[in-house]
């Protein structure tokens, strides 16, 4: 038994449509899933020039053998995987037993370790003097300007709203409307798949509409922008602002049925949640408030505090 190159090519275009669906995508989601696609096509071109495309035992365990060299072989064993199964269901044959050789080499995952404390330096133990410190070492630095402003942009977006890495990256310039004192993150970019509101400090809503008026790039904060600026100068990573921002808000006084509204925990964070505090549960938990309510709150709390130095200055 054998496959083929035009085999691979099939099966990326069955890809292609399942990822595609009945719905417009956008230009970043097409990026993304262009970028998936040509990922896949390597690894499966790899996998067709080590077995020669000979679907046998001994060619599946010449595969193993050659990618064990790596120190994660599980990435490029995933994708045989996937073609196997896919083409055996589209040929009517049966492939079982080179899945299991392949599913039985990919490494055995090891529970990471958890504590029940924080440590000095952790997550969990970053205050506001941490943030102005972060914004103020990117702002110091020769970085040039619209990186910069991106960058601390990004930081002060993330600390004031808790906002994941991954939704604050996914961000286009028409998701944003430079009037409002607030934006909806839309569903398709959120990880739980829920639109949701994001209320804009008012510094940050400064910095944003600059932002949008210089910059020229399709997503407002670029992957590798932030992470070169952040590796350069920064001493926080994105994924800090959001436990930063949860701890904090107690702190200036917002209520958790508004924070919990503004950070879109899924199901798994609002289990932890509720074995970590106690939630005055109300009737107020139960109703949803409009963007105008929730903007509110957060102004006469969290629109009091000075979330980037005031030697920070853009124009």
């Amino acid at each position: 038994m054998h496959f083929t190159r035009d085999d691979i090519r099939a099966f990326l275009i069955y890809l292609g449509a399942e990822f595609r669906g009945d719905r417009a995508i956008s230009r970043n989601e097409e990026e993304i899933r262009t970028s998936t696609l040509e990922d896949l096509r390597k690894k499966l071109y790899q996998f067709y020039d080590i077995t020669y495309g000979e679907l046998s035992p001994s060619s599946i365990l010449s595969f193993i053998n050659d990618r064990s060299r790596y120190q994660d072989p599980g990435k490029y064993i995933n994708p045989a995987v996937r073609f196997l199964t896919w083409l055996q269901d589209v040929r009517g044959e049966d492939y079982s037993n080179l899945v299991r050789l392949l599913e039985g080499a990919k490494p055995k995952r090891t529970r990471r370790k958890k504590k029940a404390y924080a440590e000095r330096g952790s997550v969990f133990d970053v205050t506001l003097e941490d943030v102005h410190t972060h914004i103020l070492n990117i702002y110091r630095s020769d970085t040039r300007t619209i990186p910069k402003l991106r960058a601390i942009t990004a930081s002060a977006l993330a600390a004031s709203t808790g906002l994941r890495p991954e939704e604050l990256k996914r961000l286009e310039p028409s998701d944003i409307d430079p009037i409002q004192h607030y934006f909806i993150l839309p569903a398709e970019k959120s990880k739980t798949h829920t639109e949701r509101v994001i209320p804009l400090h008012p510094q940050v809503r400064i910095m944003l509409n600059l932002l949008l008026r210089y910059s020229r790039s399709e997503l407002l904060f670029s992957d590798g922008s932030i992470r070169h600026v952040f590796s350069r100068a920064g001493t926080l990573k994105l994924k800090q602002f959001r436990k930063f921002f949860a701890i904090y808000s107690p702190k200036v006084g917002l209520k958790d049925v508004y924070r919990i509204a503004i950070m879109g925990h899924d199901s798994e964070e609002l289990e932890k949640l509720l074995q970590s505090i106690k939630l005055e549960v109300t009737e107020e938990f139960y109703r949803k408030f409009t963007p105008e309510a929730i903007t509110q709150e957060y102004m006469k709390t969290w629109g009091r505090v000075r979330i980037v130095p005031e030697r920070v200055k853009f124009s």
